[in-house]
């Protein structure tokens, strides 16, 4: 069906690319609801009744669309449900950044996004919109790779906004926030897909909100921050820079969501990193809601190097959480799962509870703090260690000072 579509659609495109590629023209019922500004290495979209298909003919390619859409409450939808916008090459890999300009809205995807590399399932595909980015209820993400931000993302007027692009550690940088007080929503019901080994989901916003469901055959990397930059290294091991605070008291929150494998096929480890600096040393990533997350299944431990890794208050290197002497952040869940070895760095505490609903660990739980308390409290449910955990609190001082370890609390209240 996919393959059906997808040659009829590139004959479309033939046919009336030369119409379109004059300039902006008014929007139709189709999927994505704005205009192209400007555009480098793909052909003209081509609208359908509930469609939008774009021919990506360079390996990296830039889209600077107007949303034209009418404003309801500070939200513009770019897609509504029902729809479908694809991405497509002939076969070569590419990467393609959607910038959309809402006027100060925040756009809302609640549609299905496709993206393929000749007649399978690939390519990058980036949205960055600075005043906020909805994922709806309805919408069904599925691409190779997935990348959303409310941050700036450059390219040098030539279209190339990756770095190293196609080779072993392609890099993303994320500028500072036009508006530090936008973020990145997923709905429950949404789904973000990322098809094939070493592909990904990126959410980077000063704030995230994530309450739908990540599938990734590789990583994800869930970074609120004001600037931030990643390198997609091999194996799953990124490095995560972070450029200044996110914002609010929260300002990574999972509520509900889930992080979670893509294919069953028993092979390459996957990774979720989920990395913030705050403000000061009281706001909290918060993990709560029944929030899953981990990709460990029947037959992959020991084959597969699956975690989960938090970092409040530090960045990310090859794959490990490193803690920043002048950044802050703490770490608190309540209500949550984690399915992989977890390892957990608050700079300024950790807090795992269950008052709100149970919280396990089914692997090793490996917490760190620098500065701050290890709080693990039972206060009702369940609260479940399955593997090894392992907690150090630490604290150091300057030469001639006093240095004082911190506390590492276990408190059982319930019955």
């Amino acid at each position: 069906m996919t393959r059906n579509v997808t040659k009829t659609t590139l004959c479309s495109t033939l046919a009336i690319a030369t119409a379109m590629v004059m300039g902006p023209r008014p929007a139709m019922a189709q999927a994505f609801i704005g205009t192209v500004a400007s555009s480098i290495g793909v052909n003209a979209p081509v609208n359908g009744a509930t469609t939008t298909f774009i021919n990506v003919t360079a390996p990296q390619a830039v889209i600077n669309w107007d949303a034209t859409g009418a404003a309801s409450g500070g939200v513009v939808t770019f897609q509504g449900s029902g729809t479908t916008a694809t991405f497509s090459s002939s076969g070569a890999d590419f990467a393609v950044l959607n910038r959309v300009n809402a006027n100060g809205n925040a756009i809302k995807l609640d549609g299905t996004i496709n993206s393929f590399a000749g007649n399978s399932v690939g390519g990058t595909v980036y949205f960055s919109s600075a005043d906020g980015i909805i994922i709806g209820s309805n919408a069904v993400i599925n691409v190779g790779s997935l990348g959303l931000t409310t941050l700036p993302i450059g390219d040098g007027g030539l279209g190339n906004w990756m770095t190293d692009f196609g080779g072993i550690a392609p890099q993303v940088s994320f500028g500072a926030a036009a508006n530090p007080a936008a973020g990145i929503t997923t709905a429950p019901l949404s789904e973000l897909n990322a098809n094939g080994p070493g592909n990904y989901v990126a959410l980077v916003s000063p704030t995230i909100t994530h309450s739908g469901r990540i599938r990734t055959d590789g990583g994800a990397a869930l970074v609120a921050a004001n600037g931030a930059t990643i390198t997609f290294r091999p194996s799953n091991l990124y490095d995560i820079s972070m450029n200044a605070p996110g914002t609010g008291q929260n300002p990574l929150t999972i509520n509900g969501g889930i992080i979670s494998r893509n294919s069953t096929v028993i092979g390459t480890g996957h990774r979720a990193y989920l990395t913030t600096i705050t403000a000061n040393d009281a706001n909290t990533m918060l993990i709560t809601g029944g929030a899953q997350i981990g990709f460990d299944i029947a037959g992959s431990a020991g084959v597969e190097d699956n975690a989960v890794v938090l970092s409040a208050g530090g960045p990310v290197f090859n794959g490990d959480p490193y803690w920043d002497i002048n950044a802050f952040g703490r770490i608190g869940i309540d209500n949550a799962s984690f399915t992989s070895n977890t390892k957990a760095l608050g700079r300024n505490g950790i807090s795992i509870t269950n008052a709100t609903g149970g919280t396990a660990f089914a692997g090793d739980a490996t917490l760190f703090t620098q500065g701050g308390d290890i709080t693990i409290a039972s206060t009702t449910g369940t609260l479940l260690f399955g593997g090894n955990l392992n907690a150090n609190a630490s604290f150091f001082g300057s030469n001639g000072q006093n240095a004082t370890a911190n506390s590492i609390n276990m408190r059982a209240d319930g019955a």
